[in-house]
């Protein structure tokens, strides 16, 4: 569980690296992942999948709240 993933994202920050949570489903998954140490994240907590003429207005509204967590539904 948990210990393998702060292990991982503990290496992949010794290493320099970009950490994505994929499959981020519940505000305490988001909160878990950022706690320690995702940088990116992924999944329904963030976004349902759109087509790519829905993404740049989903990008300005992300961007306009300063990155808060939102459901597009």
């Amino acid at each position: 569980g948990m210990a393998i993933v702060t292990t991982m994202v503990g290496l992949a920050t010794t290493l320099k690296l970009a950490i994505t949570a994929e499959g981020v489903e519940t505000e305490a998954e988001r909160l878990a992942a950022t706690a320690v140490g995702c940088s990116h994240l992924q999944g329904f907590a963030i976004a349902q999948p759109m087509p790519f003429a829905d993404l740049v207005s989903w990008i300005a509204k992300y961007h306009s709240q300063k990155g808060k967590i939102f459901k597009t539904r």
